[in-house]
């Protein structure tokens, strides 16, 4: 067959990619991405699961990809692609695959570093359309704030972001912001569920309202989301730069005052020199706490109506815990070599009294006493999910952790889980902040260390002040919450041990030293 036209050529392309298996070179492409999951894994196979030419001019095409692992189950993922003669492959896009259709020499890149795609998405959610797919349709969503038609905007106005985490995201001009998850999964994505709650049923302002969203749906009538709009809220930036900036001053102050020993002396300085961010924390923890009475407030809707704790949730998440610590633990040992001498003589202690870590988890045994709601959380609560406007805050993505299934991601948990993953990541800043110091000798790095132990401790006790003013009804002893606090810290920590092992290797040494004081 002669293709004569965009029409044909954008069909035997899909229809090329889902009937042939793709070169090694894909793979390495997929692991080389910041969205990509597993780049610890081996990667057997890759399929094109199914396509949908969503234009001709330019070509573009929706696909979803199955990635099949050695020893993980398989994922699937939404990877939208643009086809280009080679002849005219513009030298700004990155060739993915190139490929002969009918002696017609293709390449592909992706869809989302051409502009004009993007621009497309916003358009066809405004016009609520459906695209067929090979074995399913797309389809695309608004909400009738956005049908309003106040949203025009222009190509030179719409942006790609280039801080990409495990979904990429694209801005539209300074009042819509999409974001296109990558890995998808059948049945209701709670970033989706959440958002679409929060701005349906309540009056939160902390959240972004959520404007439209992008659906698939395959031949056995399963949906996963693909994408969701939401408000652009002008901001500084994220919490966790914003955060690490204020700690930097604090400890330059530090080094200025470097002969201060006496810690009474030492915590004023901190106090007056992080009294804002002090009352900003305070703050945070109101939202936070103000987020999660909102997520309860509507009592008909069984997916997010508090419920009370029985003795079977506490066994279920008891053992989850103590399974997850062994095994990860254990992941840890059997790797020692290969991490640092710092990382292996910390974890060696750790390991040697893992027994007290088990013990300490078993902690929210205590909640068989009290009288306990379980809700619908943000779930992977830490500074990087929180923006800082002008006078406050707003909260981010509500996707859960990552490796957790949908289903452990929807699920009702305490509310503790996300204040431990939030005093988690004031942890995290302090000693990124720390390692980060240049030229610092040892004796004054030791100093330092006590000067941002300090501001930790007022930091995380103005958050959970903060917090427990908008929830403190919501706990029937205040031991039992601290104690099942530390519970869920102490897990929250065994978990960043997995994900720095997978992700980032060199980040190890900051869960580590952290299990390393609850442990001595």
């Amino acid at each position: 067959m002669s293709i004569t036209n965009n029409a044909q050529l954008a069909k035997e392309v899909g229809k090329y990619l889902y009937s042939h298996g793709v070169p090694e070179a894909f793979a390495d492409y997929l692991k080389a991405r910041r969205w990509f999951r597993r780049k610890s894994e081996t990667i057997k196979n890759i399929i094109f699961r199914d396509y949908a030419v969503l234009s001709e001019d330019p070509i573009e095409i929706l696909t979803l990809i199955e990635i099949y692992y050695e020893n993980f189950h398989s994922e699937v993922y939404y990877f939208p692609i643009m086809v280009q003669t080679k002849s005219i492959m513009p030298e700004k896009f990155e060739t993915i695959l190139e490929i002969s259709v009918d002696d017609n020499y293709v390449s592909l890149y992706d869809a989302f570093s051409d502009i004009r795609f993007c621009s497309g998405l916003l358009k066809l959610i405004r016009q609520r359309k459906q695209v067929k797919s090979l074995c399913g349709v797309f389809s695309f969503y608004p909400m009738d704030i956005l049908k309003q038609g106040q949203y025009d905007v222009p190509e030179e106005k719409i942006k790609l972001l280039s801080t990409e985490q495990s979904n990429t995201s694209i801005m539209y001009g300074k009042s819509l912001i999409m974001k296109n998850f990558r890995s998808i999964e059948y049945g209701l994505n709670p970033d989706f569920e959440i958002t679409h709650f929060l701005t349906k049923q309540t009056e939160l302002k902390n959240v972004p309202a959520l404007m439209g969203y992008i659906e698939y749906q395959n031949q056995d009538k399963l949906i996963a989301t693909a994408a969701v709009l939401q408000e652009y809220i002008t901001n500084k930036g994220d919490c966790w730069n914003y955060t690490l900036i204020q700690l930097e001053q604090i400890l330059r102050t530090a080094m200025r005052n470097i002969c201060i020993y006496k810690d009474d002396q030492i915590k004023q300085i901190i106090k007056d020199f992080s009294k804002d961010f002090i009352s900003e924390s305070f703050r945070l923890g109101e939202i936070t706490g103000a987020f999660h009475k909102a997520l309860t407030t509507n009592l008909d809707d069984d997916s997010f109506k508090a419920e009370n704790v029985s003795n079977e949730d506490i066994d279920s998440w008891m053992c989850f815990m103590v399974t997850s610590a062994d095994a990860i633990l254990d992941k840890i040992n059997k790797n020692l070599s290969s991490y640092s001498p710092e990382v292996q003589e910390r974890a060696l202690e750790i390991l040697s009294k893992k027994s007290i870590l088990i013990a300490l988890l078993k902690n929210i045994e205590n909640l068989r006493s009290c009288q306990q709601k379980k809700i619908r959380i943000h779930g992977d609560y830490h500074l990087g999910q929180v923006l800082k406007t002008e006078n406050d805050f707003v909260i981010l993505d509500f996707e859960g952790e990552p490796i957790r299934t949908l289903e452990e991601r929807r699920a009702k948990l305490l509310p503790h889980k996300d204040i431990a993953g939030m005093l988690r990541s004031f942890n995290y800043a302090k000693c990124t902040c720390l390692y980060e110091l240049p030229g610092i000798a040892e004796e004054e790095l030791n100093i330092l260390k006590k000067w941002a132990d300090f501001w930790e401790e007022f930091v995380c006790e103005a958050f959970l002040e903060g917090y427990l003013s908008v929830m403190r009804d919501e706990f029937d002893d205040i031991n039992t919450f601290n104690s099942v606090l530390e519970a869920f810290m102490i897990d929250k920590a065994i978990y960043e041990l997995d994900y720095e092992i997978n992700n980032r290797p060199d980040w190890l040494k900051i869960p580590v030293a952290y299990l390393k004081t609850v442990v001595t």
